[in-house]
């Protein structure tokens, strides 16, 4: 791995930021389920959109992991991680923007 003023960087470092919005993300959808569903009782097609755009982030991390993973072995096949991530970042853009649509055009 490089390193940054003399000092070896450590992948740690990478995974925190991931880490810490994928476990925000997760609480975050799981009061917005919680709250449509017991004290609203509505659960509208954005929702199910929003759990969607939440499995694909998961995913996403997961990717992210193996690709750095990856990196440190410096295995070849790269290309096919960084597609994977890709579409599944392109995805969830579509989603969100869909989402955005449906909440904006009721």
């Amino acid at each position: 791995m490089t390193s940054f003023a003399g000092q070896p960087v450590s992948s740690y470092g990478y995974g925190a930021v991931p880490t810490l919005f994928l476990v925000l993300s997760i609480c975050t959808v799981g009061l917005r389920v919680y709250v449509r569903t017991r004290v609203l009782r509505v659960f509208l097609v954005e929702d199910w959109f929003c759990i969607l755009t939440t499995v694909l982030f998961i995913a996403q991390t997961a990717l992210l992991y193996k690709f750095d993973e990856l990196l440190q072995s410096s295995t070849p096949g790269l290309d096919t991680f960084t597609s994977i991530i890709n579409v599944s970042y392109m995805v969830q853009l579509w989603l969100s923007r869909l989402q955005a649509n449906c909440i904006w055009n009721r």
